[in-house]
């Protein structure tokens, strides 16, 4: 008997072997094909966030350029003095209510005293001419973008700044407008068209806050996340494995957007990924 057991025991040695490696085998092919399905779905975002804003870029521009702008800042004149500076507050109140992502747009002479325009209603009024963001926009020859901002509702806005140029070449001040995000990027990040059943995209900022919300309904935005150190760098060849802010297991993977100061995050929840595996070993 005891011989019998010990020969069954070593046949069964290989085979389980060859099963385990076998395991090993298919989860890694499920990884592989995770991390394409994952690098495919932030290719896409990517592009979309890009058109997105250049889009914004594009309004910031057509301000800049509409003749009232600059002119009304070369003479300094404060709203309601003259039909010029009417003409400018009704173009800059049309520009902003027909266009429900922008919150606030304000022109500075160049001095940066306001001439026109409205204070931002995200984040604090005082952040919209920062030093960093002023030192930028002093030498940009186009739309710069500045970092997310966030208020006590957790309405996160941006800033773009463009200079006002004349038709002689001379800067002559600077238009400066907020942008929400909840409107009118979110609905990109939060579209499943393609996707997988719970595969989601967000954003998060250069120091490690969300700037979106990774799922429905979870209060999250411009807390602190808990990614892997070194998973934002977005330099991993492959899908990482770890907790989302749930607690659920993910495959996930990070792209920096260095113009943006964001990183865009992709998740898929282990449970879909490893579905068909899950069901094999329990046959």
């Amino acid at each position: 008997v005891h011989v019998l057991a010990w020969t069954t025991a070593c046949a069964m040695i290989p085979l389980i072997a060859m099963a385990l490696q076998g395991y090993h085998c298919a989860r890694q092919a499920i990884i592989d094909l995770e991390t394409t399905h994952l690098r495919s779905v932030l290719e896409g975002r990517r592009a979309r966030i890009s058109d997105w804003v250049e889009e914004r870029k594009q309004d910031v521009r057509a301000v800049a350029a509409y003749p009232h702008v600059w002119r009304q800042t070369v003479q300094g004149t404060l709203p309601g003095r003259n039909a010029a500076a009417g003409d400018l507050a009704d173009f800059l109140e049309n520009v902003r209510t027909s266009n429900r992502s922008v919150d606030s747009i304000t022109i500075y002479d160049k001095s940066w005293r306001q001439v026109a325009g409205s204070a931002p209603t995200v984040g604090d009024p005082k952040d919209a001419l920062s030093p960093a963001f002023r030192d930028r926009l002093k030498a940009a020859l186009d739309v710069v973008v500045g970092s997310p901002q966030t208020d006590a509702s957790e309405r996160i806005g941006i800033r773009l700044g463009a200079p006002l140029v004349n038709p002689g070449g001379n800067r002559v001040g600077s238009v400066v407008t907020n942008v929400l995000l909840s409107d009118t990027l979110y609905p990109i990040l939060e579209d499943h068209s393609g996707l997988r059943a719970t595969t989601k995209t967000y954003i998060v900022s250069n120091d490690g806050r969300f700037f979106s919300g990774p799922r429905p309904h979870i209060e999250v935005l411009s807390r602190g996340t808990r990614h892997p150190a070194g998973f934002l760098d977005g330099c991993s060849s492959e899908a990482e494995s770890y907790q989302d802010c749930c607690g659920k297991p993910v495959l996930a993977m990070a792209s920096p957007m260095p113009d943006l100061g964001w990183i865009l995050v992709a998740e898929v929840d282990q449970i879909e990924a490893f579905a068909w595996l899950s069901a094999l070993r329990r046959r």
